[in-house]
């Protein structure tokens, strides 16, 4: 899947990062609804429990409302992922086409790892790290392995634990036909609480990974021109010397 550096051209990320922090703060406003409103549910669930009539008769109205919550942040989050793997693809172009050296991601790979099971548990997070890192150099020919990644695998944590408390509230069963109910809410507000600051974030490193990119241009536009001078200044001076 490996492109060379010609099959890319550099276009600035800070436009298209702003949309996809757009559609990331949209998430989070609509993660924070669903949030309220579980916690509004498990409140109505305790009180059925205890007898509460009122709160029986809630249950199935609030239970819809939780339904149609749940449907648009699936959708935002399909189209926010949509404009995300299309930044990772950009930034990881961008970095071809500056010549950062010693790559480990192609722009196709840093896509493709989402989507391939178990690897995409650690992958995109590496490939992340590796945009991370050049955002921070901001120069092509700057050494990145003594840069430390703790904001990336704060997110990345983060994002692989609220979705595994979402999977283990539903999962779980015991013996109590109302404890599973229970820990389903609470499993989902505790995954909604994870999942909110690794939106928050995730919007950071967005921001910050695009912007370092471009003010990269500069620099790796003005090592291109000095090459070609020295490079132009070695074919005169061969010139003359075999020249007649």
């Amino acid at each position: 899947m490996a492109k060379s550096v010609r099959s890319h051209r550099f276009k600035p990320l800070v436009p298209l990062a702003g949309a996809v922090a757009a559609l990331m703060s949209l998430g989070i406003v609509a993660t924070l609804a669903d949030l309220v409103y579980d916690i509004h549910l498990l409140g109505l669930f305790n009180e059925a429990v205890d007898g509460s009539d009122s709160a029986f008769r809630a249950l199935e109205p609030a239970a819809d409302t939780s339904a149609t919550l749940y449907y648009a942040n699936a959708v935002i989050l399909l189209v926010t992922a949509a404009f995300f793997l299309v930044w990772v693809y950009r930034a990881h172009a961008n970095v071809r086409v500056l010549r950062f050296a010693e790559l480990k991601f192609t722009p196709d790979w840093a896509v493709g790892w989402w989507f391939i099971p178990l690897f995409n548990l650690v992958q995109p997070a590496r490939a992340m790290a590796e945009l991370y890192r050049i955002a921070a150099t901001r120069n092509p020919s700057a050494g990145r392995t003594h840069i430390r990644i703790r904001p990336v695998i704060a997110w990345w944590s983060l994002l692989l634990i609220s979705s595994g408390a979402a999977r283990a509230g539903i999962a779980g069963e015991p013996a109590d036909p109302v404890e599973p109910i229970r820990q389903l809410f609470v499993f989902q507000i505790i995954g909604n609480i994870l999942y909110l600051v690794a939106g928050v974030l995730a919007i950071w490193l967005v921001r910050r990974i695009s912007e370092g990119i471009d003010r990269a241009k500069a620099p790796a536009d003005r090592a291109d021109r000095s090459g070609r001078r020295e490079q132009k200044r070695t074919e005169n001076t061969d010139t003359h010397v075999t020249g007649p």
